[in-house]
């Protein structure tokens, strides 16, 4: 220790700042001084925010970022804005995980949402939020044969062009036209005859993000070279989430050990998608049944899965339904 004067070379590691009185005693003579060791605990490897986007397989917003001055140990924190102004944190993730977050409790059919991160070093020491990044709104209403479309401005970046983008399927849409960036309305004026889907793409200015790997699901048009909004139009009604469905959608026991039932009420014979999301908004389970019109009940073998808090969604030609679930 510093205080033992058996030890010939004491030394000292300060975490913060510290000063040191060192006297030192020869026969009757003493000398004594001080000496301040300056330790600066910011956390100055602060993110920026690439993107929000919609994953539309899903229909949940990604924030996505890249990796220019993380710290090497540490985590992310996501903020979302839970009222004007206000961020609440809403999750936190190794910086060794993949430079994106899937928010599975949003839903982009019903209103935009306000992000922020941050990141926190080995020493616990969080840097600055990163500005705010808004994704894109879109609603739909009817024009005669044709469609008004509408939609929220993308919040974060210099936006100079948004993508409008039309198709009978999310797997189908194709490009129907350009606009400004100071553009935030269009009207599809004489579609051809059929229940169309429309979206909005903020295209990024400055030629994409480049975040770690993430695979996109099957029928997603998620991308990194833009922010995409909300599906509207006629043809989104499998695609938003359905409150008919989400009210009869229940699992048990929750939260449980491994092995749950969910029940759901269905509308026809047809066939139901059950899907499991981790709290990183990583696809950890699937599976497809055939459905007879009214209860439909289905068993999960989750046992194989950390603990922790999980998403699962269901899928069926009505719409799509989301529960939190909790495996001890």
């Amino acid at each position: 220790g510093l205080d033992n004067p058996n030890v010939q070379y004491p030394y000292s590691t300060a975490t913060v700042t510290t000063t040191y009185t060192v006297t030192a005693n020869y026969g009757c003579v003493s000398a004594t001084d001080t000496v301040t060791v300056y330790v600066n605990s910011t956390n100055i490897f602060g993110e920026q925010i690439c993107f929000v986007t919609v994953d539309t397989a899903i229909n949940k917003n990604v924030v996505t970022w890249e990796r220019w001055s993380s710290p090497s140990n540490g985590n992310y924190n996501v903020y979302r804005e839970s009222s004007p102004g206000v961020y609440t944190l809403i999750n936190t993730q190794p910086i060794s995980q993949f430079s994106t977050f899937t928010d599975m409790t949003s839903n982009p059919s019903m209103n935009p949402e306000r992000y922020k991160i941050s990141t926190v070093n080995a020493c616990g020491v969080e840097s600055d939020t990163s500005y705010h990044h808004r994704s894109i709104f879109l609603t739909a209403t009817p024009n005669g044969p044709g469609w008004n479309l509408a939609w929220t401005a993308y919040e974060g970046l210099p936006i100079s062009v948004y993508n409008i983008y039309r198709g009978l399927t999310l797997g189908s849409m194709t490009l129907l036209t350009q606009v400004p960036g100071t553009q935030f309305a269009y009207t599809d004026a004489n579609p051809p005859v059929g229940s169309w889907v429309y979206m909005v793409e903020a295209l990024h200015p400055f030629g994409g993000c480049f975040p770690s790997m993430r695979l996109s699901a099957p029928q997603s048009v998620l991308s990194y070279d833009g922010s995409f909004s909300n599906a509207g139009g006629p043809g989104v009604s499998g695609v938003n989430e359905n409150s008919l469905l989400e009210n009869s959608f229940m699992i048990t026991p929750n939260p449980g050990n491994g092995n749950f039932q969910i029940n759901l009420l269905v509308s026809s014979s047809q066939e139901i998608q059950v899907s499991v999301y981790d709290n990183l908004g990583r696809n950890v389970f699937v599976k497809n049944e055939n459905a007879s019109a009214g209860n439909f009940s289905s068993t999960m073998n989750l046992s194989s899965l950390s603990s922790g808090i999980y998403f699962v969604q269901v899928k069926t030609t009505n719409g799509i339904a989301t529960k939190r679930l909790i495996i001890n």
